[in-house]
């Protein structure tokens, strides 16, 4: 922080022995909530082989079902207790897409709903949609999918970017893939997507 540098990185899957829900994080949530640092939890730096995902699935089915790794942990941090322990704390889990994300808190919201009480961390008084909401940002590059259900993922939890210089990066189209994937979007939730949720939160 004092070197200047306005988020940090952690492994986007932790250590097998040690889940974020693990109360050991808490000194570094704490941390984390007290000198305002995102933490960003970017596909692939898994403390993990394979993000914890079946290796049989291969590389087809592994890629498209990317999303599941950090489904998990996203969800362990919100029923634990995590984002209600620490309420300014924000996560950042990066370039997983964002088609899925309204599914699933939906999906999140009945599990919990119907879970039996001793499942459910005693802090935990609120909808998991509603620590999503308010404690984690989802990135994207090319997803219509996500834009479309921006309503269910909140526009202020989704922020947009290139990939520039990785293989998978939309550049130099970005300006065309973007125009395509906001069409009939309104220029605001398109300006708030792309821009200012970003200079929100760093």
């Amino acid at each position: 922080k004092k070197m200047g540098h306005v988020g940090a990185n952690i492994p986007c899957v932790p250590p097998a022995d040690r889940p974020y829900s693990d109360r050991y994080y808490d000194p570094f949530w704490a941390a984390a909530q007290e000198l305002s640092m995102p933490l960003v939890m970017h596909v692939l730096t898994s403390a993990q082989p394979n993000m914890a995902l079946p290796t049989h699935w291969g590389p087809i089915m592994g890629y498209a079902l990317w999303p599941a790794a950090i489904a998990y942990v996203m969800g362990d941090i919100i029923c634990s207790g995590v984002c209600a322990r620490f309420p300014d704390l924000k996560f950042v889990p990066t370039e997983w897409e964002t088609g899925w994300v309204a599914w699933y808190l939906q999906r999140l919201d009945w599990a919990l709903h119907r879970a039996p009480p001793d499942q459910v961390a005693e802090e935990v008084n609120e909808p998991p949609s509603y620590y999503f909401h308010r404690n984690f940002t989802v990135t994207f590059e090319d997803d219509r999918i996500g834009v479309q259900t921006r309503s269910e993922i909140g526009v202020e939890n989704l922020m947009w970017g290139s990939d520039y210089p990785h293989h998978d990066s939309i550049f130099p189209r970005s300006q065309e893939v973007l125009d395509d994937i906001f069409d009939g979007i309104p220029d605001e939730d398109r300006y708030a997507i792309t821009v200012s949720n970003c200079c929100r939160l760093y």
